[in-house]
């Protein structure tokens, strides 16, 4: 007997699995019989409905039960010997003689299969100890375990009970070949499509020693008469269909593109997608727009896709350039520049349609993955005169009020003109990573590749005004070149990034004198304000102190340079700075003259800098640090 629910199935229609878990059957069931011993009466209502197990019998299954003669009635098991306890086979014992079998023999229709339909002579074969009989040969495919079938089938209990049948129902059942009994999973695999078949199942093919209560009792053989209508390879289907479908949706996205890119010309379309989605696509030719809804799942995910401001998946939008023609997507790329640049003049828009050769999609959701991609979508903006790129960019960042100008004045798009012009295209629209910090070759040509892009930026964005260091110090265009010129394109990069360089003494004593003989004060300590940079032969001392003290307790850093890449400050860096600039001569504002910096000292000091400071970095603690100093003087009180 099948035990799974079929789908097609209603509510209010007997059912081939029950929705609860058999432990929780039998709780119920329990609860149930207690109540009716209890009261000295028996129920005669039959359920309406007809629940089974899905539990895989043991293996060593017990007796089966003796017939009885009424079909009415489940046969009658025996009870245990009890101890004064009552057992759960006394439980079950007393569920079937106060209810006898559930039964649908009263609403089974008569021309329905009929038990002795089929003599016991009829029975030709056994099978993984099923016995069967076949009444009508098949001549379609058999089934597999992950396969779905369609059967119809009556199953009677021996005593000649209809516990279950799909003619009561008025249709056939449909099921996976894998969610059914043992005995049942064996019968259908050597049936054919079209068969019918008979079929004994002894116990431990079915419910073994539990059976399936109020239904089918303990150790119960079944017998069925199985029709199976049809059965369907349903991953195969699925397959299949999927294949036609990626076929079907590749044929028309073709033929679409063919036949669009010779009706279409340039004529850019000025709706605004983020705007107004209806409008846009209804600019677009229909073909094009039913092979972008089929790959998105439907036009409304096409307009989560243009308002969400969110970058859709690289896949998607490929697709979407699949889709739409080079004469459509061209279009589209250069309405966008003039829906931003509002009155654009014939001539630039001659000019844009000339730069986009290979046009896609992937620019106007902010996906640059390939350098001819950049180079021809931001090459059609240079096509804009002077005031329309201002235009242009205002429009553009209307949205963010808190955008600050660039320094020369320039707009953005003279800013890219100037850098492809320095560095050319291909090299500012190459996709850079920082490479594994363990290739030094890689890393090598990395830091020189950003040296030479930072000087072009410098040259393009910043001009006169300069390139502001992290401490505030602005690093002209001549001073970057002279610094370049003396560390090398490599180090510079490294000192410039300041991502993963971790300067030795010698090393950082080189960089700080070149940035000051290039006219560029800066130690890279970031002290306070009230200290003096320190230059010479100051720096080269406390640089010596912190790393090379004898007494370990003053120097908790290499040096205090690796604050620069480590992007962080603890107490004990501060502490180490104070020691190394009393051992140099170095006074430091706040400090009471002769004053001496002793651990109690020192740790008064870092005492005043609130700690949860410290994981926000310098830019937070050296300011703390410089107000911990000049208000230093009661920590040196005892002296």
């Amino acid at each position: 007997m099948p035990s799974i629910e079929p789908p097609r199935i209603s509510a209010e229609r007997p059912r081939l699995k029950s929705t609860l878990p058999r432990s929780l059957l039998l709780v119920a069931l329990v609860a149930t019989v207690f109540a009716v011993v209890l009261v000295g009466c028996s129920s005669e209502e039959e359920p309406t409905s007809v629940p089974t197990a899905t539990q895989v019998p043991p293996d060593t299954p017990t007796p089966a039960p003796t017939p009885t003669s009424d079909p009415g009635t489940a046969p009658a098991t025996e009870r245990p010997a009890s101890n004064g306890e009552v057992t759960k086979d006394e439980v079950l014992a007393t569920a079937f003689d106060q209810w006898g079998s559930t039964c649908l023999n009263e609403a089974y229709p008569a021309n329905a299969p009929q038990l002795d339909d089929v003599d016991e002579s009829d029975f030709s074969g056994e099978l993984d100890g099923v016995r069967f009989a076949i009444i009508k040969e098949g001549d379609g495919a058999s089934p597999a375990l992950d396969w779905e079938v369609d059967v119809q089938y009556t199953g009677w209990l021996e005593d000649g009970c209809v516990f279950d049948s799909s003619y009561t129902r008025s249709e056939p059942s449909v099921f996976p070949v894998g969610a059914v009994i043992p005995g049942w999973q064996s019968s259908l695999t050597e049936m054919k499509v079209g068969e019918r078949r008979r079929v004994v199942i002894p116990p431990d093919l079915a419910y073994g020693p539990t059976g399936s209560p109020p239904v089918i009792p303990a150790n119960a053989t079944l017998t069925f008469d199985i029709i199976l209508v049809s059965a369907v390879n349903s991953n195969a289907a699925l397959a299949e269909a999927t294949q036609a479908a990626d076929e079907l949706l590749a044929r028309a996205t073709v033929e679409a593109a063919e036949f669009d890119a010779d009706a279409a010309g340039f004529e850019p379309i000025d709706v605004d997608y983020v705007t107004d989605v209806q409008g846009f696509l209804a600019e677009l030719p229909k073909g094009e727009v039913t092979c972008m809804t089929a790959y998105a799942g439907g036009e409304d995910a096409i307009v989560e896709l243009f308002t969400s401001g969110f970058r859709p998946a690289l896949s998607i939008v490929e697709k979407f350039d699949e889709c739409l023609s080079d004469a459509t997507t061209r279009n589209v790329a250069a309405g966008r520049i003039r829906v931003l640049g509002s009155d654009l003049s014939d001539e630039t828009m001659s000019c844009i349609e000339g730069e986009l050769k290979n046009p896609t999609l992937k620019p106007l959701f902010g996906i640059f993955d390939a350098a001819q991609v950049s180079e021809e979508w931001i090459t059609a903006h240079f096509c804009l005169t002077t005031e329309e790129r201002v235009t242009f960019e205002e429009a553009l960042y209307a949205n963010q009020p808190g955008r600050e100008p660039i320094g020369s004045g320039k707009t953005f798009i003279d800013v890219q003109e100037c850098m492809v012009g320095e560095l050319g295209a291909a090299k500012y629209f190459e996709p850079v990573s920082q490479p594994d910090t363990g290739d030094r070759v890689a890393m090598d040509k990395f830091f020189s590749n950003f040296t030479a892009f930072m000087l072009a930026d410098i040259r393009c964005r910043q001009g006169d005004a300069g390139y502001p260091l992290a401490d505030g110090t602005l690093l002209s265009e001549d001073a970057a070149v002279c610094i370049s010129d003396s560390l090398g394109e490599v180090r510079f990069g490294e000192v410039l990034l300041d991502r993963v360089w971790v300067p030795t003494v010698e090393e950082h004593t080189e960089a700080a004198a070149a940035y000051n003989d290039c006219g560029v004060t800066t130690d890279f300590l970031e002290l306070p304000a009230s200290v003096d940079s320190l230059q010479g032969s100051d720096l080269t001392c406390v640089l010596g102190e912190l790393e090379n003290h004898e007494n370990a307790r003053q120097t908790s850093l290499r040096a205090y340079a690796e604050i620069g890449a480590r992007g962080e400050i603890k107490t004990g860096d501060l502490v180490a700075f104070m020691f190394a600039t009393q051992t140099c001569g170095i006074e430091l504002p706040g400090v009471p003259d002769g004053g001496e910096i002793s651990d109690e000292v020192a740790m008064c000091i870092t005492g005043k800098i609130d700690r949860a400071l410290l994981p926000e970095g310098r830019s937070a603690v050296i300011p703390a640090f410089g107000e911990a100093l000049a208000d230093s003087a009661d920590c040196f009180a005892d002296q």
